[in-house]
């Protein structure tokens, strides 16, 4: 009898310690500037590195009702320049295209875009200016049209099948400033990413999952010394 338990025991604490927290995609992306609007100065320059990241749950529900973009929200949403710029919003909005032709595009694509607008953003002001929104994004058009095939939250593993070409289309990573020139690029910073990882946090054991785990463990050991000296 006591090998029946002693395995039961083990069996609640691996299962303890399997229970995970909500599902959540973790995206990091790497780039550089490109080019700096007239009215913002000197203080940014082309070429000065980027780092965005963002973060969602991908189990949240569509709150758009069409077929073509869902709409969805970022959990975080951070961009900065070199040690120049910091820009961080938790209201960001996530928006998804499926097979829609876009601006210049020829065929369908599929795309996403993270943009956080102000007054939600917090942050740095430029030169005098402040941020009133910034946004990055990915796209992809070929004749299938597929990053993935509905207007739903990408998994990790559609994460694995983007590549860096499909994070550069054009006019899609840019802050723009609260200010107004000649043109509407004399307000505004575009980039480029140059790289990208994309993290999946849906099986790590929360603090509580850890602490309840550790608890069952040493009971379950308890009861087993208290068993076999029986």
């Amino acid at each position: 009898m006591k090998l029946p338990r002693l395995g039961l025991l083990a069996a609640l604490v691996l299962s303890a310690g399997a229970i995970s927290s909500p599902a959540n995609i973790i995206i990091n992306l790497t780039g550089r500037v490109t080019s700096v609007g007239a009215d913002l100065g000197t203080t940014v320059a082309v070429g000065d590195s980027v780092a965005v990241h963002f973060a969602y749950d991908a189990s949240q529900s569509d709150t758009n009702p069409s077929p073509d973009y869902g709409n969805y929200s970022a959990s975080s949403f951070d961009l900065s320049i070199a040690s120049v710029l910091t820009l961080s919003t938790a209201n960001a909005v996530l928006v998804l295209q499926n097979d829609q032709l876009n601006g210049a595009a020829t065929n369908p694509a599929d795309g996403l875009t993270v943009a956080g607008y102000s007054p939600t953003i917090t942050g740095d002001t430029l030169n005098g200016y402040s941020a009133t929104a910034f946004q990055t994004g990915l796209r992809r058009e070929n004749s299938l049209g597929q990053i993935w095939s509905n207007d739903g939250l990408p998994t990790f593993a559609h994460w694995a099948n983007i590549t860096l070409a499909d994070l550069n289309g054009a006019d899609w990573h840019w802050i723009d400033f609260s200010t107004h020139g000649a043109t509407i690029f004399d307000g505004q910073i575009r980039y480029e990413i140059t790289g990208y990882e994309a993290h999946d946090t849906s099986t790590v054991p929360d603090a509580s999952t850890t602490w309840a785990s550790l608890l069952i463990g040493l009971g379950g050991v308890a009861l087993v010394r208290r068993h076999c000296t029986r």
